[in-house]
């Protein structure tokens, strides 16, 4: 059974190297690694044709964003799984194994994730805990899935597309897209490497609130969430960009939204 493993990247030369032999370092072989270049005007091309493994494949296209690059890359995938990894991150060894065992025991799971560490401190930032359906649960914001680019997905021919024009949140809305049916599993080892020191939502919250925003209007028109489940996700979203604003003391955001 063969592994999609999709990467898009944007100027991300310093981190690449890591990435790809994160990949190819792992214990199970029968992958392949789509990297989509999202435009980079680094040498990030020049060290991905350093590369000469056959199972390494390799696309350009002109800067569109990081949605449409992955949408890039789930069409040129040849898979029965498929998994996401971001150019200034890693996967464990055992990545791919540990979790395709999950899926051969129960033919139900469509979705297993892992533990997800941070590669700067080498903490755990989470730990799956739950099996079921992921979609409420997704929408609801209750932390019980880790909406990262950290699932790894059972191709059954669904339509696997990001919404173009996404800044933040295009995962979560993603995941939200495609498990209004199937089953979450997880595997208690660690299995992806998440680098914290370039991650930029933070620091970013008017984008962060934008990209809620964006998925609320979204859920609004999906004709699968109920009314009770968008108001769910309305009262999360605000209170999670509340404390946000405040935890950066940018009192007047944070009263914006409560208010709003």
């Amino acid at each position: 059974m063969k592994v999609s493993i999709i990467c898009a990247l944007y100027n991300e030369e310093e981190y690449l190297v890591k990435a790809i032999n994160s990949v190819l370092t792992q214990n199970y072989t029968n992958w392949e690694l789509i990297l989509v270049n999202d435009g980079s005007t680094d040498c990030s091309s020049q060290i991905i044709r350093s590369y000469s493994d056959p199972r390494i494949k390799y696309f350009y296209q002109s800067n569109n964003g990081v949605a449409s690059a992955r949408n890039l890359g789930l069409k040129k995938m040849s898979g029965d799984f498929f998994c996401f990894l971001d150019a200034d991150d890693e996967l464990t060894p055992n990545s791919l194994s540990s979790r395709l065992r999950v899926f051969h025991k129960d033919q139900n799971i469509e979705f297993v994730d892992g533990i997800v560490i941070s590669i700067e401190k080498e903490k755990e930032l989470y730990r799956p805990r739950f099996i079921g359906n992921p979609f409420n649960d997704l929408i609801s914001l209750s932390g019980k899935t880790f909406f990262g680019p950290t699932w790894m997905i059972r191709n059954t021919g669904k339509v696997y597309k990001f919404k173009d024009g996404l800044s933040h949140g295009e995962d979560l809305l993603f995941y939200i897209s495609i498990s209004n049916s199937g089953k979450f599993g997880f595997v208690d080892e660690i299995t992806y490497k998440y680098r914290q020191q370039n991650q930029s939502a933070m620091s970013n919250l008017k984008g962060l609130e934008k990209g809620y925003l964006d998925i609320y209007n979204e859920l609004k028109i999906n004709p699968l969430v109920t009314s009770d489940q968008l108001i769910t996700f309305h009262r999360k979203f605000k209170s999670i960009m509340v404390k946000c604003y405040f935890a950066n003391y940018r009192f007047i955001d944070a009263l914006e939204i409560l208010f709003r």
